[in-house]
């Protein structure tokens, strides 16, 4: 009896494991993010009284689908009814497929979004005597990377948070930061930081590297599986079933981005210099929302994989799943200098941060100190190569 009961237990937890609704990561379609929403972020909880007095905003625009129109397995006949290599405009757009209030202005800061009546989040939070003045820097800055699709993703936000936009006066405008490629931090670059490519030599020489291989399924899975890709049929293999996608994206997010965390060094050569601009942009008290789009995994990965986010009702860390369709990182800073993460509508623990682990707050000045240390210094990020322009 006393090796039976052992044995019962066990299968009564596996029963009841087996009948737990599955967590959504778990999911093979989780990437999809086929309703293109996710929950509102729950309330704080607790009675502490202290408001929300600053939101910054990492996002990850669009769903992957091949660059090239070449089949993906023997048979393959689907078609696309989209332009994959780029974007133009959006969907049930009401000014025929371009951006609301929306034009592409070059300038020494970049990109320049023209809004009517671009209004956010602290007009409820700080009553504002003009609720209907458009906001300028510092009070909220909009960022993205230098891709179509995305820098419209931004005219779209705008008018799904503020339905009236519209053309009307072109002198309305709102900034938006487009950095030139080369010198964007937003995700891991060799010409930011031309070290990291001496530190990836080094991984490609480990043990690790040698004992993985990296496969390149995930595109054509999800472009024939997802709805949020356009095309047709919407059939794979019988052989690509759940389970085989669930290792293929395994082994996609280690070599595109797992890779980056398996040394401190790589850590900070990948990530610093982003995490650098956030400090800088962090430094500003007279913002009130910061807003960073980008696409394929940044910027939401810079800082879930820096600070090990980990979402508290599965254990699971959620840099380890490929950032889905429209993800959504969002950091909460309340006026008792605590701060609370969301990713995807669920909340966060900092488990990179020991005083944090399992818990749905974290201080401020706790993250800025640690993050403070993933910055490189110049002579790290330079590296040992010679570049010659």
């Amino acid at each position: 009896m006393r090796i039976l009961a052992p044995s019962l237990f066990g299968a009564l937890t596996a029963l009841g494991a087996a009948q737990a609704p599955p967590l959504p990561e778990d999911e093979a379609t989780y990437y999809c993010n086929s309703a293109m929403m996710w929950d509102a972020p729950p309330p704080r909880q607790g009675d502490s009284g202290a408001q929300l007095t600053r939101v910054v905003v990492f996002g990850r625009h669009g769903s992957r689908a091949p660059v090239f129109t070449l089949p993906c397995w023997p048979g393959d006949e689907t078609s696309y009814t989209c332009k994959t290599e780029s974007s133009f405009g959006f969907v049930n757009s009401r000014f025929g497929g371009q951006s609301p209030s929306f034009k592409r202005i070059r300038d020494k800061r970049g990109v320049n979004l023209p809004s009517r009546e671009f209004r956010c989040f602290w007009i409820v939070e700080y009553a504002s005597d003009s609720p209907y003045q458009i906001p300028e820097e510092p009070e909220v800055m909009f960022r993205s990377t230098d891709v179509p699709r995305v820098y419209e993703s931004a005219g779209a936000l705008a008018w799904g948070m503020f339905p009236e936009l519209s053309n009307d006066d072109p002198f309305d405008v709102m900034s938006i930061i487009v950095a030139d490629k080369r010198s964007d931090t937003m995700i891991p670059s060799a010409t930011v930081c031309p070290g990291l490519d001496d530190a990836l030599d080094e991984f490609y020489e480990s043990s690790e590297a040698e004992e993985r291989a990296e496969l390149r399924f995930s595109e054509c899975w999800v472009s024939h599986v997802c709805p949020t890709v356009p095309s047709s049929p919407k059939t794979v293999p019988p052989e690509f079933d759940e389970p085989l996608f669930k290792i293929i994206e395994r082994e996609a997010v280690y070599w595109v981005n797992g890779r980056y965390s398996t040394t401190r060094k790589l850590q900070r050569l990948a990530y610093g210099p982003f995490i650098e601009d956030l400090l800088e942009d962090l430094r500003e008290p007279r913002r009130r929302l910061s807003v960073y789009l980008g696409h394929d995994l940044g910027p939401p990965n810079s800082v879930m994989d820096t600070l090990q986010l980990t979402w508290m009702d599965s254990g699971n860390r959620c840099a380890s799943s490929w950032p889905p369709f429209g993800a959504l990182l969002i950091m909460e800073i309340y006026t008792d200098n605590q701060v609370r993460f969301v990713y995807n509508g669920r909340v966060a623990s900092v488990e990179g941060i020991g005083e944090c682990r399992g818990k749905a707050l974290c201080s401020y000045e706790a993250i800025v100190h640690h993050l403070t240390h993933i910055v490189p210094s110049e002579s790290e990020c330079r590296g040992s190569r010679v570049t010659h322009e």
